[in-house]
């Protein structure tokens, strides 16, 4: 069998919720719900609203800022955000929770890492703004310094690239016990809060909206994904999803620019005779 399940197949792991039970729908940004372009579709925008039409909760989790993100909530009129993955929990415009690095951790972190990968290239999320000792090619506001001067701040994570992702468990060993290093997008390594995961961030939603975990359906492609796949009541990867995250998911479904999202809600959620179609 190739290693990639078919799309719509669903893995026997005993813990398969009926769709209608569904009360909140949680979502991944790039590669899930962003199509290649970083724009929804107008198919996927319709198909999100139609979740509040039928008092389902909707919440984003990702990796990017307030800055970076906040406006796609707004566009699928969403009820939640977990941010800088799971740094920032925002639940009807009020924070819930904060996981942040401690200050004296990340300025020690930032130059034993300056020490072992010279050639690395570093970035830091503080206080909703960024800073790299670096030119970045992205159409974005930083701000470049040298890590000596780290201004004062809730530092929200630690990106390297520029590095070899295999160095991720050396990376980790450096780290105190209540922080960790994960691959993201297959470039970069992120160092966060031992707290600041997605699932974590969904727990935190659940408990604030009162819906319990089997009733929360989550959509992801990357490993930072994978906890909530498996966390949640129903987990769906998309069709070019990391191999990890396939085998976490329940079930898979097309890709971002194939509307896979919107494509499972209507062929799956969308199809009960209960929900309200227009």
């Amino acid at each position: 069998m190739d290693e990639r399940q078919d799309t719509w197949t669903i893995q026997e792991k005993g813990r398969f919720q009926e769709l209608k039970s569904i009360k909140m729908v949680v979502t991944d940004l790039d590669r899930t719900l962003l199509q290649s372009d970083k724009t929804i579709s107008p198919i996927t925008v319709e198909t999100m609203k139609k979740l509040k039409r039928n008092n389902i909760r909707l919440a984003i989790a990702t990796a990017r800022p307030d800055r970076t993100a906040c406006d796609y909530l707004g566009i699928i009129d969403g009820d939640a955000a977990i941010l800088l993955n799971g740094a920032l929990v925002i639940a009807e415009g009020n924070i819930i929770a904060r996981n942040h690095i401690p200050y004296e951790n990340a300025r020690t972190i930032l130059q034993k890492l300056k020490e072992l990968y010279p050639t690395a290239t570093l970035s830091v999320e503080m206080d909703d703004r960024l800073y790299a000792d670096f030119d970045l090619e992205l159409d974005c506001e930083y701000y470049k310094i040298d890590f000596h001067d780290l201004p004062d701040g809730a530092v929200d994570k630690i990106i390297i690239g520029s590095t070899d992702l295999s160095e991720i468990t050396r990376i980790n060993a450096l780290l105190p016990q209540k922080m960790y290093a994960e691959c993201n997008s297959g470039k970069f390594i992120m160092i966060m809060n031992q707290s600041a995961r997605k699932h974590l961030g969904v727990m935190k939603l659940s408990e604030h909206f009162n819906i319990p975990l089997g009733e929360i359906l989550a959509f992801g492609d990357d490993h930072n994904d994978i906890g909530m796949l498996r966390e949640c009541g129903m987990g769906v990867a998309m069709a070019d999803a990391c191999i990890e995250a396939r085998q976490a998911a329940d079930y898979i479904t097309d890709t971002c620019d194939d509307n896979g999202v919107s494509n499972f809600l209507e062929n799956h959620l969308f199809t009960n005779t209960d929900f309200i179609a227009g």
